[in-house]
């Protein structure tokens, strides 16, 4: 339900949501760091950002690369709320690389000349 609210952004139900995954059995899995990330990731997708930025301080005081090694969109926001801000590479592409088109025979059978 929570990414239902959240693409709705609705932040009330994103939040009632969160706090009702926090009854689950399994809820202790996780680190608190890992559970007040996903918290801020949810929040800061629906727009709340004081909140997000809140949870994502959490995090951070816990483990302080965890946040950096996620979303890239909450990794750079919570960067600028930093005091000393952490200098962030840029992300690896690997468009350079070429690929060999995948031949399926099942398919091109089916498909007959369509598929080439």
């Amino acid at each position: 339900m929570v990414n239902e609210y959240i693409k709705l952004k609705d932040i009330e139900n994103v939040k009632r949501w969160l706090n009702i995954g926090d009854n689950h059995v399994n809820r202790k899995i996780n680190e608190g760091y890992i559970v007040n990330y996903y918290r801020g990731e949810c929040l800061y997708a629906c727009g709340a950002e004081d909140n997000a930025l809140n949870y994502f301080q959490r995090s951070y005081d816990e483990n302080k690369e965890y946040i950096f090694t996620r979303n890239r969109a909450c990794m750079e926001f919570f960067n600028r709320h930093l005091d000393e801000p952490k200098i962030l590479s840029e992300p690896e592409y690997e468009d350079d690389r070429v690929c060999e088109p995948i031949v399926l025979s099942s398919w091109v059978s089916f498909f007959g000349d369509e598929a080439e």
